[in-house]
């Protein structure tokens, strides 16, 4: 019997950029009478307090592990606030090359964006979202929806310019660049160590498990439910009840 179910957030258990729906958060509030429930997105904490954080806090209440940047930062919420709990952030040599690195490419490819947002520091995460982080969320949809476009322009061009660090396709049309080592298995691992079970124990949900994408490192260490919306997410996390 599994003891910990970890969920990815985008895609996972809300759209992207969208707010966790009320059904949702009572599902979760009953699988918290089972199981130790924790989310793991890629966002930064500012992006999950308002996709998921904030409504968890006043529909639920429930102290709740929140590890952000895929693992490499965590939060706890407590009846007395938020505690920060660890984070492995870039270096500020680190963001800077990174940056210069995607500038570059946006020239060279003559990248258009629909929001001019494409480049985020997310502390221990840079994050590249091609057409603008706000942009209209039916061209982001209609982008590159396989993933086939970011897997090339990281082949051509990225690990090349950038191999000391990871790079994993995220959300509709967003490229995550972290340290090389900081995927999501490492957050996996950090779950793992903090609450002293093994990884039989743990089941991970999420959307983009495919290779290359920002969920797959952890297809190596536990057992996985992929899902293609929160709709398919309330089905298998049912099954848990």
């Amino acid at each position: 019997m599994k003891k910990i179910i970890v969920c990815d957030i985008d895609g996972t258990l809300a759209y992207s950029d969208t707010e966790v729906s009320d059904e949702m958060l009572e599902l979760i509030s009953k699988l918290q009478e089972k199981y130790l429930f924790v989310t793991m997105g890629n966002g930064n904490f500012i992006h999950l307090f308002n996709q998921f954080v904030k409504k968890y806090i006043e529909k639920i209440g429930k102290e709740i592990y929140i590890y952000t940047l895929g693992g490499l930062e965590c939060y706890k919420t407590t009846k007395e606030g938020i505690i920060k709990l660890y984070s492995n952030s870039l270096t500020q040599n680190e963001k800077y090359k990174l940056v210069n690195v995607v500038s570059d490419f946006i020239r060279k490819y003559n990248i258009t964006p629909d929001t001019y947002d494409q480049i985020e520091d997310r502390e221990s995460m840079v994050v590249f979202s091609i057409l603008g982080r706000k942009a209209n969320k039916e061209l982001k949809k209609n982008y590159d929806s396989d993933g086939e476009k970011r897997r090339k322009f990281i082949k051509e061009y990225f690990e090349e310019k950038l191999p000391e660090f990871d790079m994993k396709i995220g959300g509709t049309t967003t490229i995550d660049f972290t340290k090389k080592g900081n995927t999501k298995a490492f957050g996996i691992k950090k779950i793992k160590e903090m609450f002293n079970h093994d990884f039989e124990d743990i089941v991970y949900i999420g959307d983009n498990l495919r290779e290359g994408g920002n969920d797959y490192a952890v297809k190596e260490f536990v057992d996985i439910i992929e899902v293609k919306s929160p709709e398919e997410t309330l089905v298998e996390l049912k099954k848990f009840i």
